[in-house]
């Protein structure tokens, strides 16, 4: 069975077709949402989907509630170079995504993403990321147990702390992007961390406003390089 890759830009959608038949993956293709519910809706209905969401038919969390409805067991990847708020972000996992992905993105962490629900040697459930709430100003109000790992901190020694402060060099590129956030936008970068008492090291940082209830105004995701 095939991934199915739905967009109806031809030259990301050919892009990622490549990427993934490179990968080892089967790849059908969709260029509007019509397509990709009736792709799902045959007799060989697609192990994956990634899901652009700006369709000229109809946008990708309409798409996802549809498939979902009747396929609850396909992973559905969202991919999207426009909505790239949080508040959208937390409608398409509303919507059932299992994944939100910002374009640009790298081909392995694209492979990377498919593999992590399509290849069977791996674990039913995958471990979570490093995941710290902090207020405006970057101080850490919670982290899970992989975030206090990452920092070589406990979680009750890590509140209070400025997260920024982990950041060197380029704490002021951070603190720049943490206002994007604040102001709604979803913020990814790669950056350098410096844990407590081990050498720096370079990081996938994913910056976004945080529901209020978390406690907290930002979401920080931080995942190794």
């Amino acid at each position: 069975m095939p991934v199915l890759n739905v967009d109806d830009y031809a030259p990301s959608r050919f892009l990622r077709s490549r990427i993934l038949e490179r990968a080892g993956y089967e790849v059908r293709e969709a260029d509007s949402a019509e397509q990709a519910i009736a792709s799902c809706a045959s007799g060989t209905p697609p192990r994956l989907v990634l899901l652009d969401i700006a369709l000229p038919d109809g946008d990708g969390f309409s798409v996802c509630e549809r498939i979902k409805a009747v396929h609850a067991d396909i992973p559905i990847v969202m991919i999207t170079s426009v909505y790239r708020t949080a508040q959208a972000r937390r409608d398409g996992f509303a919507a059932g995504a299992d994944e939100y992905l910002l374009e640009p993105i790298e081909p392995e962490r694209l492979v990377a993403s498919v593999g992590r629900f399509l290849d069977p040697t791996r674990a039913t459930g995958t471990a979570p990321p490093a995941t710290i709430i902090t207020d405006s100003a970057g101080a850490i109000v919670s982290a899970n147990a992989a975030a206090s790992r990452l920092l070589n901190l406990s979680t009750r020694g890590m509140k209070e702390r400025s997260l920024l402060a982990f950041f060197a060099p380029g704490r002021e590129r951070i603190a720049v992007q943490m206002q994007k956030a604040i102001e709604g936008q979803i913020v990814q970068e790669e950056a350098t961390i410096r844990p407590r008492d081990r050498r720096p090291f370079t990081v996938r940082v994913d910056i976004s406003a945080t529901p209020f209830e978390r406690g907290g105004a930002l979401e920080w995701r931080m995942e190794p390089l």
